[in-house]
């Protein structure tokens, strides 16, 4: 599920263009996984923690960024 969902909604906060929102969200759901799996082998807790960690951190820190230093439309 969080494979699904979490590199979707960054690529959306991300990226207007169509295109480039599937790239990065292809792009972060592949080095998400095989973050995840490197840190299952050095910690010990299992991959899918590290993926679903990995993504709130990430989504966090891409939301302040949109939301504080980008200028809006509206």
């Amino acid at each position: 599920f969080t494979l699904v969902i979490a590199p979707a909604g960054i690529a959306l906060r991300l990226c207007r263009s169509f295109w480039w929102g599937i790239f990065i969200s292809v792009a972060l759901g592949v080095a998400a996984v095989w973050i995840g799996i490197l840190l299952d082998c050095v910690t010990g807790y299992p991959a899918t923690f590290w993926i679903t960690a990995l993504f709130f951190i990430l989504y966090i820190l891409v939301e302040a960024y949109v939301r504080f230093f980008t200028r809006s439309d509206h």
